[in-house]
């Protein structure tokens, strides 16, 4: 795609379902763009719609700074209340005990993430089919190799003849 707007991405979605003869998928797993969710609602309506949770994470060592990547203690308790709560509540008490217990209760990441948390939490999830995935890093490596080798205007001729 040559940009990220959400025409673009409904551009996409358009042929994806096209070639997939009109039948949309159960769920999509992306990143947290914002034109890409304006996209899927428009395009694929009814569809579960999480976020990868290689991005939640990627997010937080970078918005937590010093107390995701220097802390080991926090950044497992953070990784268990993601990946490792089953139910809604046990969910809840441990986000609450957590946010309370580094004092992050007001901290705009935590806040926007837990506005959020049913895009990302397991426990919110449960029974909505997604092939055991939780993350779009494979293609996220893949997307960062090409960056690398082809350049970003080629046609798609040039792309193949690379």
């Amino acid at each position: 795609m040559r940009d990220e707007k959400a025409e673009s991405f409904k551009w996409v979605f358009k042929e994806f379902l096209a070639l997939m003869g009109g039948v949309q998928p159960q769920t999509i797993l992306t990143d947290q763009c914002k034109a890409m969710e304006i996209a899927i609602n428009a395009i694929m309506p009814g569809i579960t719609h999480l976020w990868c949770k290689w991005h939640v994470f990627k997010d937080a060592r970078i918005e937590l700074g010093p107390l995701y990547r220097k802390n080991a203690a926090f950044q497992d308790e953070f990784h268990k209340v993601i990946t490792e709560m089953y139910t809604v509540d046990e969910f809840e008490n441990a986000w609450g005990q957590m946010v309370e217990k580094y004092g992050l209760k007001d901290h705009h990441y935590m806040v926007k993430a837990y506005d959020k948390r049913k895009k990302w939490a397991k426990a919110y999830n449960k029974g909505k089919f997604c092939a055991r995935m939780t993350s779009t890093q494979r293609s996220e490596s893949a997307n960062h190799m090409l960056k690398g080798v082809v350049p970003r205007n080629s046609s798609m001729n040039r792309f193949v003849e690379i």
